[in-house]
C-alpha cells in the first residue's frame, strides 16, 4: 500500500512540474502571418503590420508563393445549357498566376486555396461548375517554373465589390486578400 501511494505522489510531483515548466511564457508571439515578433522591450508602435492587402496586377509574394490575380470578370457566362448558374446567381470568374520562384522545390496549387468575399462579408467557395476554360486545376510547379488558370465562383446576382483571399496551406493562417474592383 505504501509502494502505491509513494507511486502516486511521485506522479503527481512529476506531472505538476511538466504542467509548471510548459506555462511558462517565451517572449515571442506568432502575429497572424506565422511571422515570429519579439516583443521584450518593444512597444506596440514599432512594430509594423505585414500587408495583407492588395490591388489586382499586383505581383505579391507570400511565403513561398508569389501570386497574381490578372483578369477580372464580374458576370460570366457558362460555356453551354447545363453550367448555367442558379436563378438569381451570376459566376465570377478570375485569372490567377503562380510562380516558383524557388530554384530546389515544387510548390503546390490548388483552386480550392481561394475564396471569393464580397461587399457584405459573404464567403463563396471555388466552383467547377460554369467554370471558364483554362480551369486553375491543382498540382505542383517546378522550380523556375509558372501555372495559370481561371477560377469561377457562384455568387448572387447583386454580389459587388470582390475580394479573392488565398491561403496556401489548411495548417496555417497566413493569407492575402486581393481588391478586385
Amino acid at each position: 500500500m505504501r509502494k502505491k501511494t509513494a507511486v502516486l505522489i511521485f506522479t503527481l510531483v512529476i506531472f505538476s512540474l511538466l504542467l509548471m515548466g510548459c506555462s511558462g511564457s517565451s517572449g515571442v508571439d506568432v502575429n497572424n502571418q506565422g511571422e515570429k515578433v519579439d516583443n521584450q522591450g518593444v512597444s506596440p508602435t514599432q512594430i509594423q503590420p505585414v500587408q495583407t492587402k492588395f490591388k489586382q496586377n499586383e505581383r505579391i509574394k507570400l511565403g513561398d508563393y508569389v501570386v497574381i490575380a490578372q483578369s477580372y470578370t464580374a458576370s460570366h457566362t457558362g460555356t453551354n445549357e447545363f453550367d448555367q448558374p442558379k436563378a438569381g446567381n451570376k459566376y465570377v470568374a478570375v485569372e490567377v498566376l503562380y510562380e516558383n520562384y524557388t530554384s530546389d522545390k515544387t510548390i503546390s496549387y490548388n483552386p480550392y486555396d481561394w475564396k471569393l468575399i464580397d461587399s457584405e462579408g459573404y464567403n463563396y467557395e471555388y466552383s467547377f461548375l460554369g467554370a471558364k476554360e483554362p480551369g486553375l486545376s491543382s498540382g505542383d510547379i517546378n522550380p523556375s517554373s509558372k501555372v495559370r488558370g481561371w477560377l469561377t465562383f457562384e455568387v448572387p446576382t447583386n454580389s459587388q465589390e470582390h475580394v479573392l483571399k488565398f491561403t496556401p496551406s489548411f495548417w496555417s493562417n497566413e493569407n492575402i486578400e486581393i481588391e478586385l474592383f
